[in-house]
């Protein structure tokens, strides 16, 4: 899954393995560039977020101020 945010200058990428993950940061040195296509070079940077995010599921009757 990739989500963009573009205000931000981001695109998250979602991968199902962290592994995968691993060898992209290792393998990257956690920099790549990205040629545009008027071709200027950019630096893009990587780096990892989010993996101790865990998706959790509350019965509707939990209500948002109790959570908080």
């Amino acid at each position: 899954m990739i989500q963009v945010d573009g205000p931000r200058r981001r695109v998250y990428i979602k991968f199902t393995n962290k592994d995968q993950v691993k060898e992209v940061l290792h393998d990257s040195h956690g920099q790549l560039e990205y040629m545009h296509d008027n071709g200027e070079i950019s630096q893009v940077y990587i780096e990892l977020v989010g993996m101790s995010i865990k998706k959790i599921r509350l019965p509707p009757e939990v209500k948002e101020h109790t959570l908080k």
